[in-house]
């Protein structure tokens, strides 16, 4: 791409309303993955890389979902990659980025003046052919389907897609979910898919074109994806490299994870219970679920263990027999543990709270 051609896309962002936070995806570079770098799996949900989920319906093929540092192109250090390790015939099967309806207002979408939006992203496939993606409202109710072509297996390709701007049906602007972007992988229902490309039409097709390819019916085969970028206008600009630490406060809005701790202070409100409060490292899209990656010391005085939490109160460990998120005195910018201990403490009194190496306590708030 000439000097020259950067410039006029960037004047054109700058017409669009914008030249920094252009880019309405998260975690387009796939640089943060909180949960894990790499799982196998075969259902649907959050498994690995922050704000892309899997989405499977129907003969699920087991998959290997990473983070991949090995193959990535021309300026990404980090790359998506899905590897089929079990192979199935799924009605619908596809990976996607649930877009808040704050993040998606500036494109206006469901007024006479809605903006066209541009999709961009590098992509990689051992399998060649056809493969769609698919915008949809939070409704269901309003799709677009678009294809495009690996030509070579293997190779890493760049894509650019225009969307129109949709002037109708609901698209919230608020904290709840506004747009669903898909990546298809694969399709075996017909009510799911449309041969209708490149236009909106009234209907949930979020499996995409009919004529997507069978990616998951060859045991072995590999997606790769990275530069994922969705802009308004009908320009795709270059990506938008983020620093990793403003990328990982956007995905904290969904999902954030509390390492372990030392010494974390508790409040011991009468001999065997306490609460703490834990902060969060941004403000959550909602009240977040709270769950635990490890399990409390179950018998007085325990020490703390790799994979376990105990509190430490009046010179000895105290084990733990109930550690238990309290949902209604969270909120947006922190979450309340409570507990009860197997042996008793100075009512009162501050004790510490401790993690394990293996341990974490996980909030969830994600679209």
């Amino acid at each position: 791409m000439t000097k020259a051609r950067q410039l006029a896309d960037l004047g054109n962002a700058y017409d669009d309303g914008a030249l920094s936070n252009r880019n309405l995806i998260i975690n387009g570079a796939m640089q943060v993955a909180q949960r894990s770098t790499s799982t196998s799996t075969a259902s649907t949900g959050y498994h690995t890389l922050d704000r892309y989920k899997l989405e499977m319906n129907g003969g699920n093929p087991t998959v290997t979902m990473s983070q991949d540092t090995a193959s990535t192109p021309d300026t990404f250090t980090h790359a998506l990659k899905l590897q089929v390790t079990s192979t199935a015939t799924p009605s619908g099967f596809n990976f996607a980025q649930k877009i808040e309806g704050y993040n998606f207002s500036s494109a206006g979408f469901g007024k006479a003046t809605a903006k066209d939006v541009t999709l961009s992203f590098w992509v990689r496939s051992s399998i060649t052919g056809t493969y769609s993606t698919v915008l949809m409202n939070s409704s269901a109710n309003r799709s677009y389907v678009n294809e495009y072509t690996i030509n070579t297996a293997d190779t890493w390709e760049k894509k650019t897609i225009t969307i129109d701007g949709d002037t109708t049906g609901t698209w919230p602007s608020t904290s709840g979910m506004s747009l669903q972007l898909f990546f298809c992988l694969d399709n075996n229902d017909d009510s799911y898919t449309t041969s209708t490309i490149g236009s909106w039409i009234a209907s949930n097709k979020y499996a995409g074109s009919t004529n997507q390819v069978n990616w998951a019916g060859t045991n072995g085969a590999t997606f790769y994806m990275t530069g994922v970028q969705l802009e308004v206008g009908d320009t795709a600009t270059p990506f938008e490299h983020r620093s990793y630490g403003d990328e990982l406060a956007k995905c904290q809005r969904y999902y954030s994870v509390i390492k372990p701790v030392q010494a974390h202070p508790v409040w011991t409100y009468t001999s065997t219970n306490w609460s703490s409060t834990f902060p969060h490292p941004t403000t959550m899209r909602v009240v977040p679920s709270i769950s635990f990656t490890g399990s409390p010391v179950n018998t007085a005085g325990g020490s703390v263990l790799p994979s376990s939490f105990a509190v430490y109160s009046n010179g000895a460990w105290k084990g733990l027999a109930t550690l238990t998120p309290s949902q209604s005195a969270s909120s947006v910018d922190m979450s309340r543990i409570d507990g009860i201990t197997n042996d008793s403490m100075t009512s009162g009194y501050s004790a510490g709270f401790y993690m394990g190496s293996d341990c974490s306590i996980n909030m969830d708030a994600e679209l």
